[in-house]
């Protein structure tokens, strides 16, 4: 939630689309884990499933690990901003 409000108050030399990019990013990820994951989960307490359990790892793989990679890149370049802005 930090990102969000990063678009607002954020250095200059930090890119408000990265913000932005890295806002959506993990707003992304909790909305796949409340809608997906979570229940999964809660069907794999009920009684376990190897079906489920792939699936559970096909979402993390591909809907929160991904974004994850993506929105930590994002994070680093905002950061490569702010530093190279306050070593000038």
């Amino acid at each position: 939630m930090l990102n969000i409000v990063l678009i607002w108050f954020h250095h200059p030399a930090v890119s408000t689309t990265l913000i932005v990019i890295a806002a959506v990013l993990n707003l992304f990820i909790w909305i796949i884990t409340a809608a997906l994951a979570i229940p999964i989960h809660k069907q794999l307490d009920q009684a376990k499933s190897v079906e489920r359990i792939d699936r559970l790892a096909a979402v993390h793989v591909y809907l929160r690990l991904i974004p994850g990679v993506i929105g930590m890149l994002v994070t680093a370049a905002m950061m490569y901003q702010a530093l190279r802005a306050a070593r000038c």
